[in-house]
C-alpha cells in the first residue's frame, strides 16, 4: 500500500535506584518522519498479524499481498527496506525467531543472522542509511516458534 508518511519515536529512558540516588538513563535521536520526498525515502508499507501454525511461516517481501485488498503485490521489489518492526504477542509460549528464509533468503535486519523476539518483545529496525535492498527476484524470510498457535505482528517500511 502507498503510503503518505511513517512516524516513529523510540526514545528510551531507564531509572534506576542506587544507594537510595535515582538514576536517569535517557537515549535519544532514535525518532523521525519519513515520506516520498524524505531523505530516506518511504513509498510502500505492509502490515500483517499473523498466527503460526506448526512449521514456519516463510514470506516473500517481493510479493506481499495489499492491506487494502488480498491480491499478490510485487511493489516492494526493487525498494530498500527502511523500517522493520517485529512484535511477539504477549501471551506466546515460545519465542518468535525471524531469519532469513531456507530457499531464497532474505536477510532483514543486515545482521547476518537470526533475530529472536522472547513474548511480549519486539524488533524495532531504522535503515537511516543503506537499508536491505528487496531484489526483483524471490526474497524469503522465515517467522518460526517452537509453539503452534504463537503470535506474531509485522510492519515493513521501503522506499
Amino acid at each position: 500500500m502507498a503510503i503518505k508518511s511513517a512516524t516513529w519515536d523510540a526514545k528510551l529512558v531507564a531509572s534506576s535506584v542506587v544507594e537510595l540516588k535515582t538514576i536517569t538513563s535517557v537515549i535519544s535521536g532514535t525518532s523521525g518522519r519519513l515520506t516520498s520526498s524524505s531523505t530516506p525515502t518511504a513509498t510502500e508499507t505492509f502490515d500483517d498479524t499473523r498466527t503460526l501454525g506448526a512449521g514456519i511461516d516463510t514470506i516473500d517481501l517481493g510479493s506481499l499481498p495489499d492491506s487494502t485488498d488480498t491480491t499478490t503485490q510485487q511493489r516492494l521489489r526493487g525498494l530498500t527496506l527502511r523500517l522493520v518492526k517485529v512484535f511477539a504477542d504477549s501471551g506466546n509460549t515460545n519465542d518468535v525467531t525471524v531469519e532469513p528464509g531456507a530457499v531464497s533468503g532474505h536477510d532483514l535486519f543486515g545482521t547476518g543472522g537470526k533475530v529472536v523476539i522472547p513474548p511480549g518483545g519486539v524488533q524495532f529496525f531504522y535503515a537511516a542509511s543503506g537499508g536491505t535492498a528487496i531484489p526483483a527476484g524471490v526474497a524469503n524470510i522465515d517467522i518460526s516458534s517452537g509453539n503452534a498457535g504463537d503470535i506474531y505482528s509485522i510492519q515493513l517500511v521501503a522506499g
